[in-house]
């Protein structure tokens, strides 16, 4: 119960997931009901899919999430027959909240779709409409969603306290009421959620919106 308790609290930090994990949940049940009221294959295997994103977000988070968005995009790549562009889209959101997956989604991606629409014998058109949409629907999430989304660290309390130390010069074992393993456990948690790669990439960003910090670091950098 503990563990429980304790990826809860993590999962809560980051309220967009908590939120994923409980709609899939939902999502799970809904399709359930469904695939028993039409008696459909398809409606029970999209049921498990969502079961399992909702599992993988409450244990993992950012990372569950993405590696069971991605699954379950290649596999709808086949259950719609192309016609349909939510792949993409799930491919999208797994990068989104993973960038690092950026190369390797792409690239499965492509190796899924181009020998899928060859073994349906889907001619040139319908690959070049599937490809077009693609681009399309990728171009506006990237200069129309994203530029419009807040870059605004995401922290919990605890994690802005160790973040304000550091900035001061602090070393991790420095920093009071807390080990440096727990430190490094929140930093970690604070890297995932606001897509920071490294320690000091989140230090940077976190004294760039921090005005004190800012006017503090530039007056001493300027003496």
């Amino acid at each position: 119960m503990l563990a429980i308790s304790k990826k809860y609290k993590e999962l809560k930090a980051d309220r967009g997931f908590l939120i994923i994990f409980i709609i899939h949940l939902l999502l799970a049940f809904f399709h359930l009901v469904y695939s028993f009221k039409t008696d459909h294959w398809q409606c029970f295997v999209r049921s498990a899919f969502c079961f399992v994103i909702a599992i993988s977000t409450f244990l993992f988070r950012r990372k569950g999430f993405s590696a069971s968005i991605l699954i379950y995009a290649y596999t709808l790549l086949y259950f719609n027959n192309f016609y349909n562009y939510t792949s993409i889209v799930f491919v999208i959101f797994a990068i989104i909240a993973t960038p690092c997956l950026t190369v390797p989604a792409l690239i499965i991606y492509g190796a899924n779709i181009i020998p899928a629409l060859v073994y349906r014998q889907n001619e040139l058109p319908t690959i070049g409409i599937h490809v077009l949409n693609c681009i399309w629907i990728c171009s506006f999430i990237e200069f129309v969603v994203l530029k419009k989304t807040s870059q605004t660290l995401t922290l919990t309390g605890e994690e802005r306290l160790i973040l304000s130390e550091l900035s001061k010069g602090k070393l991790q074992k420095e920093i009071k009421n807390f080990s440096p393993n727990t430190v490094t456990k929140h930093l970690k948690n604070a890297m995932e959620r606001n897509k920071c790669c490294t320690k000091t990439e989140l230090l940077h960003k976190y004294i760039k919106e921090s005005p004190a910090i800012e006017s503090q670091k530039q007056k001493i950098e300027s003496q």
